[in-house]
């Protein structure tokens, strides 16, 4: 499997390079798509009806396309807008300008953002499941809270105030590559993200690829790929919000206009006493801003900060109480972006920084430490024009990594990467993407190359929507704990000779659909993960603690999922289920069991019911037994969760919208069930909140 790498390169080198010069062209034409205020329509269909040629407009709405002939009829479609049919004739010397107004009616589309593989028509040839972040609140503050459904895993470790991170089919939490907006947020220091400290109300959507993502992202994509989207033009809001243990909050937003952009600033302070633990409280005051500004024609900037204080008890485990732990965390990102069209293609230019200062005390223990990690990153991508049936995505990243930190001492390293996108188009069906990259460590001389292939077939059929393959590699670093971390008592200790963990897997999905206007869809999908080189922190003959490269293991699975949105009835439908077979490969005591958290079967369902001003929403999710130990009998009970959320819209009075929602998590009351060993979740626990919208 080494070798799949240089096969991709070769593949791309035969195919694609050297890649034809793009020029000035009487066929070819740039343009953008607005809506009547002048926003962008990112993801509109432009295309010909009676050539083999199309786009889609990218997140800020714009395009470029090279045409056939000096007549060329386009047509701008969106499932949202009326669409516009367009002779290019009068348009190609010139940048091209449409406004399309709104339908009479709404269908929310799926937005995808931050994915390389992003194509016409919204076909992706890896399987992704879509979560809309803001389409209704949940008990608690974090984005976690809201992405746990659809089908995505969240591990909480116990209210508020325990870790909460995504779930993998691979067993580890570190092998979700998560990314704000493009930019991976995992910590170089421990390789996970807590997603307890972002707030919800800053964030859109969710998208969570499965499967491997390092061919396109690096390190930490071995599992899959969580992208979060951060608001778009919401209107100014003022949110207060009350619930059971102890919760309350406000947020506020301001959205105001800067000349041709917009700016949002954002504000939020929440507070859980998370009585039914001790020591379980939680505090968070977080400050966002989002800017957003046309620079020239075709080419806007745009700016995200974020910072997050939170203040929390660390009640630890059951069997191991922590009554006197606390942590203090202050988290910062910031990015800072520049998007444009020319007759180079798509260009975007990204910078992004994130810095996290934590503080850990617990005198019961005499643990008193600091950590101080920085990470800045620079992340070029260059989208060239399609010429022919080909067209080539070049990505280039340079990032720098420093940790502070009293158990892992200080460090810094610099690594770089260089990765190609390929696609190769036969009519408008048949999609082939390969991709490779390469990444270099500072210190390292030999490069981790990943490279993977896709095929992706979506048929003119009454019943077919797409059918999809691929397959390819991934790792993952070892991070600054791994190789340096050192206690003050000599009891453990990190490994600097450590290879990075390794991974390979491949995929088939198929969408089908039947009925008029998708009334009914199902999509089916078959999986296998095999990973090598995983790090596991063992002892050795005196009890010292070391990560070693041991383990080898091998999940492999299925799902299938079902949509159902019948014509002019306003409720839609979805459910889930996935069965996965995982073990251990490595010989030893482990040898063929489970792995860590992954349940042997998963059941999700989701119900939404809108008739203005009403909306109801209810959601099932269920775990069944998983293993938390290798210990003989270390299984945890299934796990299952019934949450329901209610919507009033009242009448709209001098421009300020009032919204009431009403919710209840773990309807049921199932006290004490853990999706994590030994870490407790609440019971039930009901939720109100009001918002006023100034529109």
């Amino acid at each position: 499997m080494k070798t799949y790498p240089n096969i991709f390169l070769l593949i791309l080198f035969v195919l694609w390079f050297p890649a034809r010069a793009v020029h000035a062209s009487d066929f070819f034409i740039v343009g953008q798509v607005t809506d009547p205020d002048g926003s962008p329509i990112p993801y509109v269909e432009v295309y010909s009806p009676d050539h083999e040629f199309g786009t889609t407009t990218d997140r800020d709405g714009r395009f470029m396309l090279e045409y056939e002939d000096d007549e060329s009829v386009l047509v701008i479609q969106h499932s949202a807008f009326e669409s516009e049919r367009i002779v290019v004739k009068s348009y190609h010397e010139r940048p091209l300008e449409i406004i399309l107004e709104p339908k009479t009616y709404h269908f929310d589309p799926v937005i995808v953002e931050g994915n390389l593989y992003a194509r016409e028509n919204l076909k992706l040839p890896v399987s992704h499941r879509s979560v809309q972040i803001d389409k209704s609140p949940n008990w608690g503050n974090s984005v976690a809270e809201r992405l746990d459904r659809m089908g995505v895993q969240i591990r909480d470790y116990g209210g508020s105030a325990g870790l909460k991170t995504a779930g993998s089919a691979t067993g580890y939490a570190e092998h979700i590559l998560v990314m704000v907006d493009n930019v991976p947020l995992n910590s170089p220091q421990n390789g996970v993200v807590d997603l307890s400290f972002l707030p919800a109300d800053l964030f859109s959507q969710g998208e969570f690829y499965l499967g491997h993502g390092s061919s396109l992202y690096g390190s930490n994509a071995m599992g899959g790929v969580l992208n979060l989207m951060t608001e778009r033009h919401e209107p100014s809001y003022v949110r207060v919000r009350s619930g059971r243990f102890g919760e309350r909050g406000v947020t506020g937003k301001v959205l105001t206009r800067i000349g041709a952009g917009r700016m949002s600033l954002y504000g939020n302070k929440y507070e859980n006493a998370g009585d039914f633990r001790e020591n379980n409280d939680f505090a968070q005051e977080a400050f966002g801003g989002r800017v957003f500004y046309p620079v020239a024609r075709l080419w806007n900037a745009s700016l995200f900060a974020l910072t997050s204080a939170i203040n929390r008890g660390i009640a630890g485990s059951i069997t191991f109480p922590s009554p006197d732990a606390r942590k203090d965390n202050i988290d910062n990102i910031y990015i800072a972006s520049v998007r444009g069209l020319s007759p180079l293609g798509q260009s975007e230019v990204t910078l992004g920084a994130t810095e996290s200062r934590e503080h850990f005390t617990d005198p019961g223990i005499f643990v008193d430490s600091k950590h101080l990690v920085n990470t800045q990153r620079l992340r070029v991508i260059q989208r060239f024009p399609e010429t022919g049936s080909i067209q080539n995505t070049v990505i280039l990243e340079a990032v720098k990594d420093k940790v502070d930190s009293d158990d892992a001492g200080k460090h810094e390293k610099f690594t770089g990467a260089l990765g190609f996108l390929g696609q190769l188009r036969w009519r408008h069906s048949l999609h082939l993407y390969p991709s490779v990259r390469a990444d270099w460590n500072q210190g390292e001389s030999n490069p981790v190359t990943t490279g993977s292939l896709a095929l992706h077939w979506s048929p003119n059929s009454p019943f077919i929507n797409s059918v999809s393959i691929n397959g390819g590699t991934s790792y993952r670093k070892p991070t600054f704990n791994d190789l340096y971390w050192e206690d003050p008592w000599g009891y453990s200790s990190g490994n600097t000779e450590l290879k990075p963990e390794r991974g390979r897997s491949a995929e088939i999905a198929a969408d089908f659909k039947l009925g008029l206007s998708n009334l009914l869809r199902v999509k089916i999908r078959g999986y296998h993960f095999f990973n090598e080189n995983l790090i596991q922190w063992i002892p050795d003959e005196n009890w010292v603690y070391t990560p070693q490269n041991l383990s080898k293991a091998e999940s492999f699975g299925g799902s299938a999922t079902l949509n159902i949105r019948p014509k002019g009835v306003p409720v839609t439908v979805e459910l889930g289920m996935e069965w996965n077979r995982s073990r251990v490969l490595s010989k030893g005591g482990d040898h063929n069991k489970r792995l860590l958290y992954v349940p042997p079967i998963f059941r999700w369902g989701e119900i939404s019911w809108e008739i203005k001003p009403f909306s109801v929403n209810l959601s099932y999710r269920y775990l069944g037994r998983r293993r938390f130990s290798y210990r003989e009998g270390g299984f945890l009970d299934s796990y299952q969760r019934i949450d329901a959320a209610f919507r009033i819209r009242g009448p709209q009075l001098l421009g300020v919208q009032t919204v009431v929602d009403l919710g209840m998590r773990n309807i049921e009351n199932r006290e004490n069930q853990q999706s994590v060993y030994d870490y407790p979740e609440p019971g039930r626990a009901t939720y109100v909140r009001l918002s006023l919208e100034f529109k």
